[in-house]
This record gives C-alpha cells, sequence and structure tokens, in this order.
C-alpha cells in the first residue's frame, strides 16, 4: 500500500479482503479450490516511509481458469483521509 508522501508518524492501516473470481481463505488447513491465502488486518506504514506491504500467498494453480480476481479495502487509518478504499 502506498500514500502520498512519507508519513511523519507511523500509519495503522486496517484493511478487509473480499473474494471475487479468486477464493480467498484465511483457514489452515487451505481448503481445496483457493487461490489465494490471507485475511483481514492491518499494517503500519512506519514513520518517513510511503508504503508497506499487505501480507499474501498466491498458490499455485493446476486448474484452466482465466484471470482472477479479489479485493482489498482499507476501513480505516489511524489519521489522515482514505483517498481510494478499494483495490482489486
Amino acid at each position: 500500500m502506498n500514500v502520498d508522501s512519507t508519513v511523519p508518524n507511523d500509519l495503522t492501516v486496517n484493511y478487509s479482503v473480499t473474494s471475487g473470481s479468486a477464493t480467498v481463505n484465511s483457514t489452515l488447513p487451505v481448503p481445496a479450490g483457493t487461490d489465494v491465502i490471507m485475511s483481514s488486518g492491518s499494517i503500519v506504514i512506519t514513520a518517513d516511509a510511503s508504503w508497506a506491504d499487505i501480507p499474501l500467498t498466491v498458490l499455485p494453480d493446476s486448474q484452466s481458469e482465466g484471470t482472477e480476481a479479489f479485493s482489498v479495502q482499507i476501513t480505516s487509518v489511524s489519521y489522515g483521509v482514505i483517498a481510494q478504499a478499494t483495490a482489486t
């Protein structure tokens, strides 16, 4: 996740995950047909940084499928304004 410029203080970003055409799961063992391992949560963009990674694991797929997608929605931030809340 990126912000427009470096942040002066640690910024906590809360997010949720929604399956689209890709099947997203956070339980172990991973059910058959799961495309992405990821769960809702939070990340911290540290002071003087402008980005942080949202953790996810894309699983290999033996099925012949088209392009698959899922969405991540920023639900809240510890300060500032959310310019774009959802990315697919």
